[in-house]
């Protein structure tokens, strides 16, 4: 995608967009990439621990319990790429 250029800017301006860009690309990958599909401890401290708590498959970052490919894909889209593309959307009034 190209970098939207204002009329009137200097090639100072023209070098900064891109900057910008890549840095938003890479906060939101870094953020995608944040959200794994492991296991994780639900109800910590697990039983082993004395507690009553389970090992659980699903996104170990946010805690939703996932059990299959298409609902972690479901969570991608549904929970996480609203929230990255909101942020896009914030940076790029700013």
């Amino acid at each position: 995608m190209e970098p939207t250029i204002k009329s009137g800017a200097s090639p100072a301006d023209e070098n900064e967009r891109p900057k910008d860009d890549e840095k938003i690309l890479e906060l939101d990958q870094r953020e995608l990439m944040r959200h794994t599909w492991g296991t994780f401890i639900n109800h910590p401290p697990s039983i082993a621990a004395g507690g009553k708590g389970t090992v659980v498959p699903g996104c170990e970052y946010c805690k939703t319990i996932i059990y299959s490919d298409n609902q972690f894909l479901s969570h991608l889209a549904v929970d996480v790429l609203p929230q990255i593309v909101q942020r896009i959307l914030r940076m790029s009034k700013e």
